[in-house]
């Protein structure tokens, strides 16, 4: 077996060592990174934080960072779900949500090199708090 340094280039040797989707966890969340053209940043950033309500009425935000070292100019997520259902259910209600579309979703794309996301699963060891209040403990 060939293992490649890098994140990028494992993704063979993930996937055949991989036990696929652990569905019967129910719960799990979504990690979420966009990688920001570096001129849009402030942009970005300002438009999401005056918007994120529109998708926080969907699905819990558990946190949202910014880099400041590493990859810059770039944002990272982590949602919240029950189930792959109620995921594509929101998802769905996003689509068709106008606000969202219009106001948010149309503005940020251009401001965007990439995005990734990535399901995970919270190990039965850990326990999730959430802060105490905005930007920290």
């Amino acid at each position: 077996m060939k293992i490649k340094n890098g994140r990028r280039g494992t993704t063979g040797l993930r996937a055949s060592i991989s036990s696929g989707p652990q569905q019967q966890h129910g719960t799990f969340y979504e990690f979420r990174t966009y990688n920001i053209k570096p001129e849009k940043n402030a942009a970005f950033l300002k438009l999401t934080e005056e918007k994120i309500h529109l998708r926080m009425a969907h699905a819990e935000l558990l946190g949202y960072w910014s880099v400041e070292f590493g990859d810059l100019n770039q944002v990272l997520q982590i949602w919240k779900y029950d189930s792959y259902a109620q995921r594509s259910s929101m998802r769905a209600a996003l689509a068709r949500d106008p606000q969202w579309m219009e106001e948010y979703i149309s503005r940020v794309l251009p401001m965007l090199t990439s995005q990734e996301n990535e399901v995970t699963y919270l190990v039965p060891w850990c326990s999730i708090k959430k802060p105490s209040q905005k930007g920290g403990p």
